[in-house]
């Protein structure tokens, strides 16, 4: 059944921006509702290759047998809005991190926007939100996470007081990648499913 309404509305997404003139009429799409205005487009259908909906994943490149710090980006459509969500390490938020593990977290993407290629949103976390392991892209808010297979971070005190929380993104997206701009260069999202 799930399945279904998955369908139905991918395809009535797809119907609805389909009707946009891809080369004067431009896409706004965020997170109130879609939009069209007057601007260049990305390709927002639900079955093309460069489709906004779907998982991404940033592979870390330096993870370690014991340490996998790779994030993800889950956007989707839902009731008509775009909601996506962030997982990540708590390295967004820490400075410098000397001695310690990173806690990991999933945070909803607030005024999440994409206009034309670019991307924009800002994620928040609280003490609470930090766990002490990788989150599977299965749970979608903190409170599911089960906390005896994986517990609040020891570290969660580093979050009071950072500037940057919440912290604000801008990307591109560009042939199905997301590309994200970070203080040390382009964080490249690819699409896992």
């Amino acid at each position: 059944m799930r399945m279904l309404v998955r369908m139905f509305l991918l395809g009535l997404c797809a119907i609805l921006l389909s009707s946009c003139n891809k080369t004067h009429n431009g896409s706004r799409i965020n997170s109130e509702k879609i939009t069209e205005e007057s601007s260049e487009s990305i390709s927002v259908t639900a079955d093309d290759d460069n489709s906004f909906t779907g998982i991404f994943k940033y592979d870390y490149e330096n993870d370690s047998e014991d340490l996998i710090e790779d994030h993800y980006i889950v956007l989707e459509i839902v009731n008509g809005k775009l909601q996506g969500r962030y997982y990540g390490t708590s390295d967004e938020f820490d400075e410098v991190r000397e001695g310690y593990y990173p806690g990991f977290f999933v945070a909803n993407m607030q005024n999440l926007e994409i206009v034309d290629d670019v991307i924009t949103f800002s994620v928040e976390v609280q003490e609470s939100d930090l766990f002490s392991k990788e989150i599977s892209v299965e749970y979608k808010t903190s409170g599911e996470i089960p906390l005896d297979e994986n517990p609040i971070w020891e570290n969660r005190h580093i979050i009071e007081g950072v500037e940057q929380n919440p912290r604000h993104y801008t990307g591109r997206i560009v042939d199905g990648e997301i590309l994200l701009e970070v203080e040390y260069g382009t964080r490249v999202f690819k699409r896992v499913e």
